[in-house]
């Protein structure tokens, strides 16, 4: 999940209703200090003076005053930072009930309480919900004209989020471009909400396989950050662990390493141990062990991100699914599928239930449960996940994709070691092209179907065929490494 929400101020002068000149002013400075803490990082100092201009805001006007509401639209950035979502929904629900009630002036603010209830809906896992709720949101700014673009910004952000959480990657990404386009309208360059955008379209490149291409983006994004956030900033740490992610994806763990450990440090300190960030940092630092083969450390860091999870998001968040899936594909490693198979199959029913059955991250929890079917020999079982993770793969991945081109070539394998040659000799070809028309010809990533087709070749007695198909994925392979498909 994305862990970060800029707040968006709006230009419009402040309304204090009929607060008292003095009460007014301390009020304004209230604000002003709960938001620049907020800017800051320190979420923690940023809440109490966010909830001190409120009491001074309820002091001072009607119910439905505009300070209050304000207030409110602070606060509620603060908890969903500080990962209190319960309390963020509270605020949320009043603001939007002070704004409906405020009548044609407060229009505005019943958008923005809108687009707070949808980010609200994000944390929870409700992105049906909060796509509906931002898109309302968005109807009623557009009938803004040019007025509050930072506004609408955000809520186009929010719509990004929902559709990616969705599996909807297109649709994602034109919330995101259009977002875009107005931050960089009104807002300096390097700002940190530009930087969120950028990261978030490298996200999206990474969702649908290209880690090359996804790279410059999260590496300028993070240097934006860096330029205007103090080192130890958490939302430096999110676009730290961001760049690291994709760098492991394109097999540059060197360099993601230390990025990774620099995120979990930073989160740990300033937003605690309990948090989920802390969580989602615990998952790449255990994939870390667990590539080095050190199951032990591996297998402590994902049971604690599983507990923090279950205790901070519920039992059947999205996010509680990928730990387990993680706990099952370590036991998987290390050959216990016995111990893999409930943490698989919770984590399918979790992802069913709150996400649907054709859902993008559906595929994942179908291909652990091939693989454990590969584990038990059990080629029939396998057969079935592998076919049904691929036919999600390509209705949601529609042009040439690596995702695609991996799922076809896992399950020419799957039949290639079962003997099953006519079956895997044209997969093996499909998924080879496919590599071709997304990455380009000989990607390091091609190599293991490369290798596939070249064993078809030698048991089908064409052995000049198998040795150009040897030579070549030894040439990739002696020039970038092996691949990870």
């Amino acid at each position: 999940m994305k862990k970060y929400f800029a707040l968006l101020l709006t230009a419009a002068s402040l309304y204090v209703g009929v607060m008292q000149p003095t009460e007014a002013a301390d009020w304004q400075t209230l604000q002003a200090e709960s938001t620049s803490l907020l800017e800051q990082g320190y979420y923690d100092r940023a809440k109490a003076a966010a909830e001190k201009a409120l009491q001074w805001a309820e002091r001072g006007t009607p119910a439905d005053d505009v300070s209050v509401m304000r207030s409110l639209h602070v606060l509620i950035d603060i908890e969903l930072r500080r990962a209190q979502v319960v309390k963020a929904l509270t605020h949320a629900t009043r603001m939007a009930a002070l704004a409906g009630a405020g009548g044609e002036a407060a229009r505005p603010y019943e958008a923005l309480a809108l687009n707070n209830l949808a980010q609200v809906d994000l944390y929870r896992a409700q992105y049906l919900n909060a796509s509906a709720l931002a898109r309302r949101a968005l109807t009623m700014q557009e009938k803004f004209g040019s007025e509050r673009q930072t506004d609408r910004a955000r809520t186009l952000t929010t719509l990004s989020d929902a559709a990616y959480f969705l599996g909807k990657y297109a649709e994602s990404l034109a919330f995101s471009e259009r977002a875009l386009v107005i931050r960089n309208k009104v807002l300096p360059p390097n700002h940190t909400d530009i930087a969120e955008i950028i990261a978030s379209q490298s996200t999206l490149l990474l969702a649908r396989g290209f880690s090359a291409k996804a790279l410059p983006y999260s590496r300028r994004a993070l240097a934006m950050r860096e330029k205007t956030l103090r080192p130890d900033h958490p939302d430096v740490a999110t676009l730290q662990e961001h760049l690291a992610i994709v760098l492991e994806t394109d097999d540059q763990l060197a360099e993601a390493e230390p990025l990774y450990k620099r995120a979990y440090a930073t989160r740990e300190k300033s937003l605690g141990a309990h948090h989920p960030d802390v969580a989602t940092s615990l998952v790449n630092l255990g994939d870390l062990h667990k590539e080095a083969r050190r199951f032990k450390r591996a297998l402590a860091d994902y049971q604690r991100s599983l507990t923090i999870r279950e205790a901070a998001l519920g039992p059947t968040h999205p996010d509680v699914a990928l730990s387990l899936s993680r706990i099952g594909s370590l036991h998987l490693a290390q050959s216990e599928a016995e111990k893999a198979e409930p943490f698989f199959k919770r984590a399918l029913a979790i992802r069913e239930k709150m996400l649907g059955a054709e859902h993008i991250d559906i595929a994942d929890s179908l291909d652990n449960m091939a693989e454990l079917s590969v584990a038990r020999e059990d080629v029939a079982q396998a057969e079935a996940f592998y076919k049904r993770a691929l036919a999600l793969k390509e209705k949601t991945f529609t042009a040439p994709s690596p995702i695609v081109a991996r799922a076809v070539s896992d399950l020419a394998t799957l039949y290639f070691n079962d003997d099953q040659i006519q079956k895997a000799e044209p997969l093996y070809n499909r998924a080879l092209t496919l590599w071709e028309k997304s990455l380009g010809r000989d990607h390091s990533r091609s190599t293991n179907t490369l290798r596939g087709l070249a064993g078809v070749y030698l048991k089908t007695d064409r052995a000049e065929q198998a040795k150009k198909l040897v030579s070549r994925y030894e040439a990739i392979e002696a020039r970038e490494g092996p691949g990870k498909t």
